[in-house]
């Protein structure tokens, strides 16, 4: 624009086309009882003798199986069960192989299929049928399976002040679009073929700021404002209802990021480098309907805001809404309110070749959850300092020097609350914990050819 303004330009064009979809080996239990000759819920068996279950009342077991977490208590979940069952005599079917070898007299049910009749839940297969290979389905009708085309045109403008020669001023605005796609992530089979469906994941950034240096260069700064929606949130949540943990991925309706960051360096002399930088966050969920209760919230959920079964029959006449939670408002996983890093870097010469060398970074910064899949606080990182040491030696002319160096000096990492785990059953937690949740230390020995 002139000499002391610019505009810059850009753009990113993005064109994604893929295919998603579930394939695999299944397989199903046989058992020598026909499910419609037995009276299970007492209106008599199936007269019609069509090999089909209607309203069949059955809980799966107890525990943690193949429906998720069932009190063993409760046995009063109906489920619809509807022409699933497989008679292994009926040469015209051809689900037949599933059976195997087995013939009259036997019967199994369709391998996509999860539920079983109430008349096999305490009776014991007599074999497993063969493995078969296929593209999964939801029921007979729905393929898991996504036809994924989508472009995006995503455009970024920076307009940049310069009022002296050592400062620049900016203000920034840029889109930015994560193609979707379907849930690729989960171990299971999503309850339908809308959950299988991930939508695109949209960003929009505003920031401005400024950079420069003082006292004759020897002191340099920069500081941004910024705030990040982002629409749509690609992010996993637990199954809901499920208290042992499957998790699918989802769109979430909205996150704000927002706050200040800054990072300076200060050569105090010509040994010795001071630095100080650090950020204020605030990130927040605007909208986030739908998502996993954990199982703390499960348990309370006929008081407390997860979703009961009783509530959800009455919100959407089923389920479907069982175990679920709106974390409107909820504080962003993975976001500390406040980050404060020191660095410094010294050294002194021992001799006329060799120079004594020491740095340290102190990293203080606030406490946040890190599971992002039900937002528990029983493993979380609690606020902490993060301390790191380099003292050695080396030549003048950096061709080589010799480090003993000391990591997370206090051993900060993950910490446990057990006043958030009071469930009475309480479920083992998995926690990533590397080499980085304990302090640790070496000898570094770096040799630079020229």
């Amino acid at each position: 624009m002139d000499d002391k303004a610019s505009i810059d330009v850009g753009a990113r064009f993005t064109d994604i086309s893929k295919q998603s979809y579930i394939q695999g080996f299944g397989a199903t239990w046989i058992f020598d009882v026909d499910p419609d000759g037995i009276d299970t819920d007492g209106a008599g068996p199936d007269a019609a003798g069509d090999g089909v279950i209607y309203t069949t009342d059955h809980d799966n077991g107890c525990g943690q199986g193949i429906q998720g977490w069932r009190d063993c208590s409760d046995r009063s979940r109906d489920n619809d069960v509807v022409d699933v069952i497989i008679d292994c005599g009926d040469v015209t079917d051809p689900r037949t192989r599933q059976c195997g070898s087995y013939g009259a007299g036997f019967y199994t049910n369709v391998w996509q299929t999860r539920e079983i009749p109430d008349a096999w839940d305490t009776l014991s297969p007599v074999d497993l049928g063969p493995m078969l290979w296929g593209i999964r389905r939801a029921n007979s009708n729905d393929i898991y399976y996504r036809d994924y085309n989508e472009n995006f045109f995503d455009p970024q403008i920076t307009l940049r002040y310069r009022p002296t020669d050592n400062m620049s001023l900016y203000a920034k605005w840029a889109r930015a679009t994560k193609g979707g796609g379907a849930d690729v992530s989960t171990a299971g089979l999503p309850d339908n073929q809308d959950a299988f469906l991930i939508e695109d994941e949209k960003a929009e950034n505003w920031e401005i700021g400024a950079k420069g240096s003082l006292m004759d260069g020897a002191a340099q700064y920069n500081i941004t404002a910024f705030n990040i929606t982002i629409n749509d949130l690609q992010i996993a949540t637990t199954t809901p209802g499920d208290l042992g943990g499957g998790s699918v991925s989802t769109n979430a309706g909205k996150q704000r990021t927002r706050g200040i960051e800054w990072d300076t360096r200060w050569a105090a002399t010509d040994r010795l480098t001071l630095g100080f930088a650090g950020a204020i966050m605030d990130g927040k969920m605007l909208s986030f309907e739908g998502a996993g209760c954990n199982d703390l919230e499960f348990e309370q959920a006929d008081t407390g805001p997860c979703i009961s079964e009783d509530e959800s029959d009455a919100l959407v006449g089923d389920d479907s809404l069982e175990g679920t939670i709106d974390r409107s408002g909820s504080d962003a996983p993975r976001t500390p309110n406040w980050s404060f890093i020191v660095d410094l870097d010294y050294w002194y010469p021992l001799s006329d070749n060799l120079k004594y060398q020491f740095s340290s970074k102190m990293n203080y910064t606030d406490g946040y959850i890190v599971n992002v899949e039900d937002f528990n606080e029983i493993l979380k990182y609690g606020t902490r300092i993060i301390a790191n040491f380099n003292v050695g030696v080396g030549d003048m002319d950096d061709t080589w020097s010799l480090n003993f160096y000391l990591r997370n000096a206090f051993s900060e990492g993950l910490q446990y609350f057990p006043e958030n785990d009071s469930v009475e059953a309480r479920i083992i937690k998995p926690a990533n914990l590397s080499p980085r949740n304990w302090a640790s230390y070496g000898v570094n020995l770096t040799y630079n050819w020229r």
